[in-house]
């Protein structure tokens, strides 16, 4: 099986950057959002049953990182906007986390209707014990993949929520407080509804990027203008659902690369290639709006859209 040319960009797989926004994240959140880890090989790739299939689906999402990676490039103005308006977001937070810690240190003694004087402390010790316990639980799981990983997160960042519901109660509650201890309720509340954003986003990033990341680097793909060859894709030869080519020599179904499902499942065409890869039409047909090579090892697939004969 040929191995992919091209590495993944090294931000994208850079592990101090990523424990350093795991980190982050944790405390602004209180430990309700929490990256997961990301894989270190390809034989780690989420939701795959095998290292054969996890090599081939990484493949395929090396080559669309990199393409979205270029067609970043060519929109430089809104990268460099949405940077900064990123950056604004994460500078605004921190200040806010600052102002919170400040205010809870220089106001707990001044009288509160609601214990919030507390907030902070509960929310910086979660976090840290939060980080502890899950390096260690994912430790122990090394070897069960990250879909497990993943489910400890969910499980560890129920406790976080917890506290960040708890502070919405306090706030939504406090009735003297905005007046008798102003300085530390309003940058208490501003902190509160800010850890909710951010928490909020993380855990959709989260979710989007670990379940419909592949999907949405296709869909970006084809922003990229380059000759397709749909023709020739329906006219490659089709395998049919019980022939033994779709079963590999562990004796399981194959999948589909672009779309990590088994070329098995009822409905759907499921083609070959000149190279003897195998994919689903349909999948084949969308990558190959703009593509007329192989996504896995960049063989021909057919002659461009422009070039091929029409029909008679």
């Amino acid at each position: 099986m040929p191995e992919a040319t091209h590495d993944e960009p090294s931000l994208l797989r850079s592990s101090p950057s990523r424990l350093l926004m795991a980190g982050a994240t944790s405390t602004l959140t209180a430990g309700a959002a929490v990256l997961p880890p990301r894989s270190q090989g390809p034989e780690q790739t989420p939701l795959l049953r095998d290292t054969r299939r996890s090599r081939e689906a990484e493949q395929v999402q090396q080559r669309l990182v990199l393409e979205f990676m270029s067609i970043v490039g060519l929109c430089k103005v809104w990268l460099v906007i949405l940077l900064v308006l990123m950056l604004a977001a994460c500078v605004t937070v921190t200040v806010l986390f600052v102002q919170a810690i400040i205010a809870t240190l220089f106001n707990q003694g001044k009288p509160c209707d609601e214990p919030l004087k507390y907030y902070m402390v509960a929310t910086l010790l979660w976090s840290q014990v939060q980080s502890w316990i899950l390096s260690c639980v994912r430790r122990q799981l090394v070897d069960r993949g990250p879909f497990t990983s993943m489910l400890v997160s969910i499980a560890l960042s129920i406790p976080g929520w917890g506290i960040l519901a708890y502070g919405v109660y306090m706030i939504q509650r406090a009735q003297s407080c905005p007046k008798t201890n102003p300085n530390l309720f309003f940058p208490l509340q501003r902190f509160v509804y800010a850890q909710i954003a951010v928490a909020l986003i993380t855990c959709l990033l989260t979710v989007l990027g670990f379940f419909s990341l592949r999907y949405l680097l296709l869909v970006v793909s084809q922003l990229n203008e380059q000759p397709g060859c749909t023709k020739a894709v329906r006219d490659l030869p089709t395998v049919p659902k019980g022939s033994e080519e779709l079963i590999d020599n562990d004796g399981q179904i194959m999948d589909c690369p672009i779309c990590m499902e088994a070329l098995a499942e009822p409905g759907g065409e499921v083609v070959r290639p000149p190279c003897k890869h195998y994919f689903h039409q349909e999948c084949l047909l969308t990558w190959c709006k703009n593509h007329v090579d192989c996504p896995m090892c960049r063989q021909q697939v057919g002659k461009p859209d422009d070039e091929a004969e029409p029909d008679p």
